[in-house]
């Protein structure tokens, strides 16, 4: 039984499940938890695929799997988190430049003086 690989084995097979749930956190706009089990049967999987097929030390290949399973885990939910949170503001700073930017507060400030009551101090010909 040849532990590196197990320990490989069980890091893609994580990994891939990582990405997957990651995928579907990104294009879907929901984080569904459940696939977390997932993550880990596929970290498991891939123990079990490069592991040796004799069941005689499955403690070894057990802790392997659960090591590699709640490294994807954590893997999976960062990246998820990551892409819930990086990715709107990258996506608004491609297109928002500094006179929008300008543009959206100074509409913002004239329309909460109004809804006070305030009159808006305009440049002649602005309204």
């Amino acid at each position: 039984m040849n532990v590196m690989k197990m320990a490989v084995g069980g890091i893609i097979g994580g990994l891939v499940g990582a990405a997957i749930w990651a995928a579907i956190g990104y294009f879907t706009g929901y984080e569904v938890g459940w696939i977390a089990w997932g993550v880990g049967a596929l970290a498991g999987v891939g123990v079990r695929l490069v592991g040796t097929q004799r069941l005689a030390n499955d403690t070894v290949a057990g802790a392997i799997a659960a090591i590699a399973a709640v490294a994807s885990v954590l893997i999976g939910k960062y990246a998820v988190v990551l892409l819930f949170f990086v990715s709107p503001a990258e996506s608004f700073s491609d297109y928002a430049d500094e006179e929008t930017m300008t543009a959206y507060l100074a509409d913002e400030i004239a329309y909460d003086l109004e809804s006070q009551g305030r009159a808006v101090d305009w440049p002649p010909g602005m309204d």
